[in-house]
């Protein structure tokens, strides 16, 4: 008997003469339900992952002959596998469009897998991928520059139970995360200092790059500043008594 039958399956008997089989002669246990064909012998058989089913044939049955030969019981035994498809039951962190340079995401299946490293190759950004001990949970490790965009794509083609029906992954990944400013900005002043200036002069603060400026942020101390912008360049004119 089938040792790794799927869900569904079906076993036809084969007789050496012509029989005569009353109900209840043919018995199942362990599925969920059966059929017989009388006419083609047939038993459809369904029972669920794991479950072992023992269908059994009774001295009930005999041949067509006067003497109404009675068949040897027999039980065949068959082990359902797993024909369930592995799935992701966890992601984390989800994707997010700050994140740090260096973070990890943590892929959790439903059972044990293989493939999974070779199942993100096609993704951008990752740089490693850590299994535990159970096969169950992979870290991903993850790493891009200030706003780099980067992609976790996991194939599910590539990725498999262990089971003898080496099952495929229900249904892949596409996560995208988009790494944070985490660079301060630096400022360029000129003139940075001044001796014997006049009353009125500017001084330009250029950013090297797109800031917020709140008010009071620049300020002038023994005389009056105005400040003004344009784009990254922030200019402030100052006036001062002698």
């Amino acid at each position: 008997a089938d040792p790794n039958a799927k869900n569904k399956w079906d076993v036809v008997l084969t007789f050496s003469e012509a029989v005569h089989i009353p109900d209840g002669a043919i018995t199942v246990t362990g599925a969920e339900s059966f059929t017989l064909n009388a006419t083609t012998h047939t038993v459809s058989i369904v029972a669920k992952d794991a479950a072992v089913v023992k269908l059994s044939l009774s001295n009930a049955i005999t041949d067509k002959s006067l003497n109404a030969n009675k068949l040897d019981p027999v039980t065949f035994t068959y082990t359902v596998g797993d024909n369930t498809a592995p799935t992701v039951t966890a992601v984390g962190p989800v994707p997010a469009n700050n994140t740090v340079n260096k973070f990890n995401v943590t892929l959790t299946f439903s059972e044990e897998v293989t493939g999974v490293a070779a199942a993100l190759a096609g993704s951008t950004g990752v740089t490693g991928v850590t299994p535990s001990a159970d096969g169950k949970t992979y870290v991903v490790a993850m790493e891009g520059v200030d706003l780099a965009k980067l992609k976790l794509v996991l194939d599910k083609a590539l990725v498999k139970d262990v089971s003898a029906n080496k099952n495929l992954l229900a249904e892949g990944l596409s996560l995208d995360y988009t790494v944070g400013d985490h660079v301060a900005p630096t400022a360029v002043v000129d003139p940075a200092t001044a001796d014997k200036a006049k009353n009125k002069w500017n001084v330009t603060i250029t950013f090297s790059e797109a800031v917020n400026v709140p008010a009071g942020a620049i300020s002038v101390s023994g005389g009056k500043g105005t400040v003004t912008n344009a784009g990254n360049v922030y200019t402030v004119a100052i006036e001062a008594v002698d």
